[in-house]
């Protein structure tokens, strides 16, 4: 053992070490507890490892060495009364079992002993069942972890306990980590003090392909999410029920993961979309098959009931025309919704405001307007009321983002009748979260800004095309001009003097700022060269940016802008997902309806700035980041290792 390196967790001990604390397996179940006796073993005639020692527990209960998952060799007191840690959340315990997973994954196959070789090391089959135990940690034990490492790469933050109780739950419900048990290699009884060496257990960390096939068998047993990795195969299931995996076929060799791969092996379904379907359906995921259309509708029906539940609570709120004092009132002001022309769901706006009409100081040389830019108010769902509601929150929180690029149709954040209802609609008066900002046209300067829980008018609605070509007009540009005239001449006007605005905004702001820079020349990488009138304007034909389509850009900057400035004036946290913070142009509370993080963003936005709902701390908002990214990269970024076996095979 010592030649090829399996003694680094070879411990010794003697009564005088005790008492000690150590993980014990008790009735199926992992515990901590205090050893407080050794029971030393005999050695039976001819044989050179002694019999299974026993320990004593604190109330008298005795265990076999193979009972002890691993001795805790620290300072730390043995009594069971561990201090408590801080609380941390479910996402943030995931991460340090996934980090400690990765750390030791893969390490330790070369070297060390081979079946072959231990089979010439006599025929003693005790000692050679204890070898292969011991080879299966691996060299220097490097595929072995335990609870003092978790807690170590949690920072401190949660107990050795705690993490004892995590890694047992894993290898319960999970595929990454299965217990290794202590092992009796010798017993002294040459010395005055008895010895026992022992080789300290812990848990065995798992192959990337066996614990793949693991989550899916165990996943299909319980028939019920219960942790991370059965969320990610529930999404999984949903893409490949709607279609993504047969598209990806058709341009790559990529196949089934391995766990949504075996989910379907242990239900007897098909490898395919169907089998997808009916596996969610008997998973109870899914609702029953929709009679009129075929289709499935892919929420629980919790989530369903919740929607329909808020649903008539909307149809029962006193109507909108009438404005309590929480709203400020705008619907006399036109505003215009411009987005792709397939487009659902409309959750941004912009018009104008006379600064002089606001009874704010006004520096007519600078601008005699003010920009409004409306964004969908979804406080009803960020800052929940009652159980319907928070369910829909958290069916959010578990998308975290909605998809557009499946074959079979989108896969949207909340039910589309919840979307529905938020939106920003042509037929009725529209709750909104209204950034206002007054800039000097000068010089493109941020002079002030502010938020206001408005009620807008019905928006006039165009394509970013339509935009675009209505801009292009030879017509008067001046508001004021065409106050009275069609509907298409009061959006140009609004649309010609935001433009002249946020232009001189952005050009100033891109002067400044090397992020914003840096992506107007992503942006400009990704434009397609050649786009006929023809061309479609969402993103289906290609990368375009009309008039329109960089006059919207430029306004939701400015709105995310803002609003982020507003929060670094009162030094609130603002949630932001990694990877698109302000150094990469990342925008904040834009887009509500498409991306949970928005939905928070703007939850602090209103509890910060018009003191409506609980102000969020840093640790949520770093946890809603964080949150996010781990729910968009469950769908887009998870990848089997096996990727080229035949779905067939």
């Amino acid at each position: 053992m010592r030649d090829n390196q399996y003694t680094k967790r070879v411990i010794t001990l003697q009564q005088e070490d005790l008492p000690i604390t150590a993980e014990v397996l008790i009735d199926g179940e992992c515990c901590v507890a205090n050893i407080t006796r050794i029971l030393f073993p005999t050695l039976p005639a001819g044989s050179n490892l002694p019999n299974n020692a026993q320990f004593e527990l604190q109330d008298g209960l005795k265990v076999d060495v193979g009972q002890i998952t691993t001795f805790w060799m620290t300072d730390r007191s043995p009594t069971l009364n561990l201090s408590a840690k801080a609380k941390v959340s479910a996402q943030y315990k995931e991460r340090t079992l996934e980090a400690v997973y990765r750390s030791h994954v893969g390490r330790g196959r070369k070297g060390g002993l081979s079946k072959q070789q231990i089979a010439q090391y006599g025929e003693d089959t005790q000692s050679q069942a204890v070898l292969r135990h011991i080879v299966k940690g691996g060299v220097a034990q490097s595929r072995v972890a335990d609870s003092l490492q978790v807690e170590q790469q949690s920072t401190s933050l949660l107990s050795q306990s705690e993490c004892a109780r995590l890694l047992a739950q894993d290898a319960q419900l999970g595929g990454r980590f299965k217990r290794w048990p202590c092992v009796l290699l010798a017993c002294d009884f040459t010395k005055q003090k008895p010895t026992l060496t022992l080789m300290n257990g812990g848990w065995l960390v798992m192959d990337q392909n066996i614990r793949s096939v693991t989550d899916g068998q165990l996943f299909a047993q319980r028939k019920k999410v219960q942790t991370v990795t059965d969320e990610r195969i529930v999404l999984r299931l949903e893409c490949l029920a709607l279609g993504e995996q047969q598209q990806r076929q058709q341009t790559s060799n990529e196949v089934l993961e391995l766990d949504v791969r075996q989910v379907l092996l242990e239900m007897n379904l098909s490898l395919d979309a169907d089998g997808a379907k009916e596996a969610l359906f008997q998973l109870g995921l899914w609702t029953a098959k929709d009679q009129d259309s075929g289709k499935a509708q892919f929420w629980t029906p919790s989530v369903l009931s919740a929607a329909k539940n808020y649903i008539q609570s909307v149809d029962q709120m006193s109507s909108l025309d009438s404005v309590n004092d929480e709203r400020v009132d705008l619907r006399h002001l036109p505003c215009i919704c411009v987005d792709g022309q397939r487009v659902s769901f409309r959750d941004d706006a912009i018009g104008l405001r006379s600064r002089a009409s606001t009874g704010r100081r006004c520096f007519p040389e600078a601008s005699k307007w003010e920009i409004l830019i409306h964004i969908a108010d979804v406080s009803d769902i960020y800052v929940p009321k009652d159980e319907a509601t928070s369910i829909l929150r958290e069916a959010a929180a578990s998308r975290g983002i909605s998809r557009y690029d499946l074959p079979t149709g989108p896969v949207h954040l909340l039910p589309p009748v919840i979307l529905q209802a938020l939106s920003l609609r042509s037929n009725k008066a529209n709750r909104s979260v209204t950034i206002w900002v007054y800039v000097d046209e000068r010089d493109g300067r941020l002079l002030d800004a502010g938020v206001e829980r408005s009620l807008v008018a019905a928006p006039y609605e165009y394509s970013f095309n339509e935009a675009s070509r209505l801009m292009e007009k030879e017509t008067t540009n001046n508001l004021s001009h065409s106050s009275n005239g069609s509907r298409d001449g009061k959006a140009r006007a609004i649309l010609l003097v935001t433009e002249r605005i946020v232009t001189a905004w952005n050009q100033a702001r891109q002067s400044r700022s090397t992020a914003a820079r840096k992506r107007e020349e992503r942006l400009t990488s990704k434009e397609t060269e050649f786009h006929p009138e023809s061309m479609f304007d969402d993103g289906r034909d290609g990368f375009v940016r009309t008039r329109a389509h960089r006059l919207v850009d430029s306004a939701l900057d400015l709105y995310s802008y803002a609003a982020a400035a507003l929060l670094r004036r009162v030094e609130a946290p603002i949630p932001r997902a990694q990877g698109v913070g302000a150094d990469r142009g990342g925008r904040i509370a834009t887009s509500p309806l498409r991306r949970f993080l928005d939905g928070e963003a703007q939850r602090q936005l209103l509890a910060v700035c018009c003191e409506f709902g609980d102000k969020l701390s840093a640790k949520e908002c770093s946890e809603a980041g964080i949150l996010s990214n781990e729910r968009r990269n469950k769908v887009n970024n998870v990848r089997s290792v096996r990727q080229k076996r035949s779905l067939n095979k």
